[in-house]
């Protein structure tokens, strides 16, 4: 299927590595959006339904999206020797000076988070706010975080990634709204066997489910809004209202279903990023209508049809 409207890819140095990124739309306000591991900006485009969700996120901003060093179009990153969150925020400061950024409204999903909260922490001046969706400061479990997943469980889910990345069985995991064998379940499957190798991507996230950022969330100042979809399986929605609870100030808003990937799903968060950085909800025009066609087939329905003839 060929690419939506795809914009160009430039690299910004980081250290010895390039970082990809893109920028689409024309918004008076910057929004940056850090997504994280299963990030391919590139593949993104070869989606329409994701494609669809960055243009709805570029109609009311200038949209900033990038692969972190490790993932997607991006340099990869020895398995031995994954950065920390504070190193991340090195890509995040990259990308904004690449495109003349002084100040933007930061995106942050999934394991992403964490470095967003720290980069929001160590450079107030260059955040106007923050939103985290479906992420949390900590992952496993401790005596001060009891709403933490136990050590047996966090080898689990780094072991479940490891077998199953980049397949089907992981993209409907993390989207349950999909169906089963749908196009777009294995299309978002090919972009996450793009975005990184099984073992890198367990790698990662292993460092992402051991660390623990929360000292970071009284620091942040900036206007911060925190989504979580309520149904999530694998960040639980007391991960969310716990990053709400402990950053000043934040608003937490809880999102229907499970999913946490780019799916239609997900459009309600546009609007609460939209009214979050803007002041209003965006208005998409609708070029599709939901159509139900009902097929029978009557016994001796022909034979009637001749008696009645076509008018009656």
């Amino acid at each position: 299927m060929a690419a939506m409207n795809q914009p160009e890819t430039r690299y910004v140095a980081v250290g010895d590595a390039d970082v990809a990124y893109q920028v689409v739309g024309d918004g008076d306000i910057d929004l940056l959006y850090c997504y994280g591991l299963g990030s391919h900006l590139e593949m993104f485009w070869e989606v329409p339904e994701t494609a669809d969700y960055l243009h709805r996120l570029a109609a009311f901003s200038r949209l900033i999206f990038f692969d972190r060093r490790g993932t997607g179009a991006s340099d990869g990153i020895a398995r031995n020797a994954i950065p920390t969150w504070e190193e991340w925020t090195e890509d995040v400061m990259a990308v904004l000076d690449a495109v003349g950024s002084e100040r933007a409204a930061i995106l942050a999903s999934l394991d992403s988070g964490p470095i967003a909260i720290m980069f929001a922490a160590m450079h107030p001046e260059r955040v106007s706010s923050l939103i985290l969706l479906n992420t949390t400061a900590r992952y496993s479990f401790s005596e001060d975080y009891l709403i933490g997943v136990s050590p047996e469980n966090v080898e689990a889910f780094v072991a479940l990634v490891k077998e199953t990345w980049g397949s089907p069985d992981m993209a409907r995991l993390t989207n349950p709204s999909l169906p089963g064998d749908s196009d777009l379940v294995r299309r978002l499957a090919k972009v996450i066997r793009c975005s990184a190798t099984p073992r890198t991507a367990a790698a990662q996230l292993d460092v992402t489910l051991r660390g623990d950022a929360r000292q970071a969330l009284p620091l942040v100042q900036v206007p911060t809004l925190v989504l979580h979809s309520r149904e999530n399986a694998l960040v639980p929605v007391e991960h969310g209202r716990y990053l709400a609870n402990n950053i000043v100030g934040a608003r937490f808003v809880e999102l229907p279903g499970g999913d946490i990937g780019l799916t239609p799903a997900m459009y309600p968060l546009i609007d609460e990023v939209a009214e979050f950085i803007t002041g209003e909800r965006p208005a998409f025009e609708v070029d599709r209508v939901l159509t139900t066609i009902l097929f029978t087939d009557v016994v001796g329905s022909t034979e009637r049809a001749a008696d009645l003839g076509d008018h009656r």
